[in-house]
């Protein structure tokens, strides 16, 4: 009796119910793949790092080497120390002595600064600008016209009279305007300047004011501006007026 009795119970107990483990959410499975995905972007990175610093230091050495060839093989050449006009006088201060690499240096470079010192510059020079012979015109008491004026600029001669010019009263370096004599008779002063900013470079052939006695100026003006003042001389003939040098001194600012 007590054995069908037990064997009743067992059977009235419910079996137990197997653990139900539910399936990983769409979320999740994204949210892995995207784990992964950076995982592998992350071991790309890390490779061409490393390749980068390999091909970095390999470029700094490179340079290095280069920088060292460059420094072995300097040569001293004579350098502008600032910007210097043409027709200037070259003083010692106005250039210095610098090294540069031997592939860099000009083939007509000077490293002699007496070969330059107390000449006259025959172009504008360029700060920094390794000099040469061929950019000077010979000393002072040698100087030439042509040597004078700047490269863009041509000389025109006109006749200067105590009516015209001031005569005796102009100096080299002094800024006029040349009018066209024949319409000033008949215009007035307000008639155009053939030439509004000409530079006086030298007065009847001497360019050191040595003579207060001179027939002629020979003035620096554009070439289109000689044309128009060659016309006016033998149209009637042409009249300076002198610009104040406070008014020179700006314009040459």
């Amino acid at each position: 009796m007590f054995g069908n009795s037990r064997k009743n119970k067992a059977q009235q107990q419910p079996a137990q119910a197997i653990p139900h483990v539910a399936a990983p959410s769409q979320g999740t499975v994204q949210a892995n793949a995207q784990v992964k995905k950076l995982s592998r972007i992350a071991g790309v990175l890390a490779a061409l790092a490393v390749a980068g610093a390999g091909f970095g230091a390999s470029a700094v050495a490179t340079t290095n080497a280069t920088l060292s060839a460059a420094k072995a093989d300097q040569q001293a050449v004579v350098v502008a120390k600032q910007s210097v006009k043409a027709g200037t006088k070259l003083t010692s201060d106005m250039i210095e002595m610098k090294n540069v690499p031997a592939a860099y240096r000009s083939a007509a470079a000077t490293s002699d600064a007496s070969a330059v010192v107390g000449k006259l510059a025959a172009v504008d020079l360029g700060q920094g600008e390794q000099l040469s012979a061929s950019d000077f015109g010979g000393d002072e008491s040698a100087q030439t016209l042509s040597v004078r004026i700047a490269a863009d600029k041509v000389a025109v001669c006109v006749d200067v009279t105590a009516a015209n010019g001031f005569s005796g009263e102009l100096l080299v370096g002094d800024k006029v305007s040349v009018y066209n004599t024949k319409d000033m008779s008949e215009q007035g002063p307000s008639s155009a300047a053939l030439a509004e900013d000409a530079t006086v470079v030298s007065l009847g052939g001497a360019s050191d004011n040595s003579s207060s006695s001179y027939a002629t100026a020979t003035l620096e003006v554009t070439p289109g501006q000689s044309r128009e003042i060659t016309a006016a001389k033998a149209d009637g003939g042409v009249s300076l007026v002198l610009h104040p040098k406070v008014q020179a001194a700006k314009a040459a600012e």
